[in-house]
């Protein structure tokens, strides 16, 4: 940030994470996550979950937000930590003046 740089309502910090792909010991190829940068963001939360129903009968509650933050060059293949979750990147849009992002997130639980 910089100095005398008033952030106003980005007030939650936030961690975006890239996923790559390590060698585990029997040489197979796995996803690993790793720390990419920490940025403010507004944290806006959905009114509702959707509640989904898979065909064994498990039910599934998707929470969904939208993190407004700085620009950066984040893309729908990484995901945010925020809260001691992960929320996977469903959409990033920028505000046509190319200074903020808007990432809507989602988080599965079952």
């Amino acid at each position: 940030m910089n100095k005398g740089e008033k952030i106003g309502k980005l007030d939650r910090l936030i961690k975006i994470q890239r996923r790559t792909l390590v060698e585990n010991a029997t040489g197979e190829r796995v996803e690993s996550w790793s720390d990419l940068l920490s940025v403010w963001s507004n944290v806006k939360y959905a009114k509702t979950e959707i509640r989904e129903e898979d065909m064994n009968g498990a039910i599934y509650y998707t929470n969904r937000i939208t993190f407004e933050i700085r620009k950066t060059d984040i893309t729908e293949r990484d995901r945010i930590q925020y809260n001691s979750f992960n929320w996977d990147i469903i959409r990033v849009t920028e505000d046509g003046r190319g200074g903020r992002m808007f990432i809507e997130v989602q988080k599965t639980e079952g």
